[in-house]
């Protein structure tokens, strides 16, 4: 694994595409395990493409279920 890795902390924000009510769902959720697992509460917005742990739409797939995730230093992208 080549580069730097996404530290997860205090600070960390969940984005979701803004009026996405299910993306908004999936940040809630991910938002109450990350504390459950951390002890740590984790904010969350819309906005698209803005925070540090960014809920995407557009990706498509054969397979029902299917997601990408992209990682880097500064950000996650799960599609």
């Amino acid at each position: 694994m080549k580069g730097h890795s996404f530290i997860l902390n205090q600070h960390s924000v969940i984005s979701y595409p803004t009026g996405n009510i299910k993306m908004k769902r999936n940040a809630i959720f991910l938002s109450s395990y990350l504390k459950e697992v951390t002890g740590k509460d984790y904010r969350i917005k819309s906005g698209g493409k803005s925070g540090d742990i960014v809920l995407c739409t557009g990706w498509s797939s054969s397979k029902a279920g299917s997601y990408r995730i992209s990682v880097t230093e500064k950000r996650i992208m799960i599609k």
